[in-house]
């Protein structure tokens, strides 16, 4: 991938730049076709709008700042300036636009991809809004024959940088019209583990005219390493490509089929869909992502007919990468159980696993163990959150699932699984053991304790919770 050529220390945005305080940025209209259009961005920062120093927004095929409608605002309240790049990358254009004027500034700044017709910003709490006025125009719609990405990036006085981001898909007439055309794809901008895309094809010969309908999402447009999913119209089966962009792996009919992986993404059929209206064709792909999926990346879209014809690839939308699922630190809040036991006899234990910050989904499991004092054995047992519970002791060690019609017994301890549970609360996971231990165990006091482990892989310190 071609980088952006960066100018002057004013404009620089390395990507991937750590990010200060700065927050989301966004763009309206995200996505469209039209040879002017005026877009309104908004950028943001916790240390207020007056913190953020220079705002970039560059739209192409490509992250490049040559043969592109690449502009830039600088921050500063004494000499605020708007700038376009030449088609070079590097030469700046300046145009002085006052902070807070009510009314479109004239900027008048051109090169051969666009013409910056006028701007105005805004600064209000933490948010900078920079609205601009754009012509695009024949060299740029011919260069595209489509749609082309814009990617926005800031900066603050304070050493923060978001680095470049995707957050829309613009096309300016003429654009080629084919058979079939893709229409649109919805969302145009998309982040996070789980993404509904919805694919929208129209064929003047009505959608059973439609072959197959093609999603790609990758850094380039390259089936190897990339969640590349189809729609095969005829068959009404869904496809994902793997690793390798070679083969295409059936994951059955949308609505009633199974969920098919590559290293990149899942495609789950059960809760895709395709639907007709009028001449047009809507597939819905239910696609989650790999952790290790990052953005920026490209949404490409493509449909052919069943004679061979084709839309070509368009670039239709972003996807900034997948967001990690949030974290925290997996606690025993309270524990119940009887002041003693006696040899052989079940007695109950409760134990409350929370996780303030993200809830049961990021409980992995837990361990509770007693300890009796000066003894050289224990009663140790491992539980997940599917259920899957082991107990291990001096000599033994058994594996089994709470809820099942068993015990499993060592040689100081057991449990009885038929009447052991695992219940889901709120904020975590509700542990209830049935447990025996054997006379020469159930001797004397032994310490309570239990810990918790988060899907990060995080252990809690062990807990004490008195002796029983």
């Amino acid at each position: 991938m071609m980088l952006v050529r960066v100018i002057a220390s004013l404009l620089a945005v390395p990507l991937f730049a750590q990010t200060g305080t700065l927050g989301p940025t966004s763009i309206s209209p995200g996505a469209g076709n039209s040879g002017r259009q005026t877009f309104t961005y908004t950028f943001s920062d916790t240390a207020g709008a007056q913190n953020i120093s220079i705002v970039n927004v560059l739209t192409n095929d490509w992250l490049d700042g040559r043969q592109a409608c690449y502009t830039a605002f600088s921050n500063d309240a004494n000499n605020p300036q708007f700038y376009l790049l030449a088609d070079n990358g590097s030469t700046l254009q300046s145009h002085a636009l006052p902070l807070g004027q009510a009314q479109m500034t004239t900027i008048a700044l051109s090169n051969t991809q666009c013409t910056i017709n006028s701007a105005r910003v805004a600064r209000a709490g933490q948010v900078l809004t920079l609205i601009v006025d754009v012509s695009y125009s024949n060299a740029f719609a011919n260069r595209f024959g489509g749609n082309a990405v814009t990617w926005l990036a800031s900066r603050n006085n304070t050493g923060g940088n978001t680095g470049w981001r995707p957050q829309g898909v613009w096309g300016a007439p003429p654009i080629s019209l084919t058979t079939p055309s893709v229409f649109s794809v919805t969302p145009p901008e998309a982040s996070g583990s789980s993404v509904t895309y919805s694919v929208v094809v129209s064929d003047p010969a009505g959608p059973a005219d439609i072959g197959v309908v093609n999603l790609l999402i990758n850094v380039n447009l390259d089936g190897r390493s990339a969640c590349y999913v189809a729609y095969a119209v005829t068959s009404n089966t869904l496809f994902l490509v793997d690793d390798l962009g070679a083969t295409s792996i059936s994951a059955g009919s949308p609505g009633g089929g199974v969920s098919k992986a590559n290293t990149q993404c899942t495609l789950d059929a059960a809760v895709s869909s395709a639907s007709t209206v009028g001449k047009q064709l809507t597939v819905n792909f239910k696609l989650r992502f790999a952790s290790g999926f990052s953005g920026p990346r490209t949404a490409f879209a493509a449909a052919t007919t069943q004679g061979g014809g084709s839309s070509g690839w368009q670039r239709l939308g972003v996807y900034a990468g997948s967001v990690p699922a949030p974290s925290g630190t997996v606690t025993v809040s309270s524990f119940a159980g009887p002041p003693s036991v006696l040899a052989n006899q079940y007695s109950v234990f409760r134990f409350s696993y929370i996780d303030q910050v993200a809830g049961p989904t990021d409980i992995a499991g837990g361990q509770v163990a007693f300890w009796p004092g000066g003894a050289p054995y224990s009663c140790f047992l491992t539980w997940d959150s599917a259920g899957g519970i082991s107990i291990s002791t001096q000599n033994s060690a058994q594996y089994g699932y709470l809820g099942q019609p068993i015990s499993l017994a060592g040689d100081v301890c057991g449990v009885d699984l038929s009447a052991s549970t695992l219940t889901p609360t709120n904020l975590g996971y509700d542990l209830s053991l049935k447990l025996v231990f054997a006379s020469v165990f159930a001797v004397g006091l032994h310490n309570v304790n239990a810990n918790g482990e988060n899907d990060a892989g995080q252990v809690t310190v062990w807990q004490q919770f008195g002796r029983s």
